[in-house]
């Protein structure tokens, strides 16, 4: 189920993609962004954009 309209359709075009980190799951068009025109590879893990912050800031602090 989509975390932002609560439909749990998904087609052609506009599929459910669900980030690794929080599994918040989502539409591509409902998200917008990097997922609009292009779903993630499959063999890639995809994050949402709260969660890219997340792993960022992990990085720099284990860089310190």
């Amino acid at each position: 189920m989509c975390d932002v309209c609560l439909e749990d359709d998904d087609y052609e075009g506009d599929e459910i993609v669900i980030c690794e980190l929080c599994l918040a799951a989502t539409h591509q068009t409902c998200y917008g962004g990097n997922i609009l025109k292009k779903l993630p590879n499959e063999n890639v893990p995809w994050y949402c954009a709260r969660c890219e912050v997340i792993i960022q800031q992990k990085k720099k602090c284990e860089d310190i």
